[in-house]
């Protein structure tokens, strides 16, 4: 399957995650957009919660509301169906290099570089 390019980041794209036809895509512009691949539009736009680049995005297979996304050394859930507010905000020592869903439990694990 051929998708045509999705315009709307006004900088550099670093992580993606999908879900159904829904696209998440972080970027260095510090926001996330969620795209509809139907459409292949953008549906909503996240700006104002990240004062650094989104690093990593990912969302838990199981429960498809829960949406991750590392900035800096925070970790913010949000729920797909609102996302005008964090829903809970992780905050491991070190930044944030990646985060992802994993395994049968509706947690996140991340992995993280510790600052020295």
């Amino acid at each position: 399957m051929k998708f045509d390019p999705l315009y709307g980041h006004s900088d550099g794209v670093n992580c993606l995650t999908y879900w159904n036809t829904i696209v998440a895509s972080g970027s260095d512009d510090h926001t996330v957009r969620l795209w509809d691949l139907r459409t292949m539009s953008c549906t909503n736009c996240l700006d104002g919660f990240f004062h650094q680049r989104i690093v990593s995005i990912c969302h838990n297979p199981r429960l498809t509301r829960q949406l991750f996304i590392a900035c800096g050394n925070k970790v913010m859930e949000f729920d797909v169906r609102n996302l005008s507010n964090v829903v809970s905000l992780y905050e491991p020592v070190g930044d944030v290099q990646f985060a992802s869903c994993v395994g049968r439990r509706q947690s996140l694990y991340n992995h993280q570089l510790h600052v020295h």
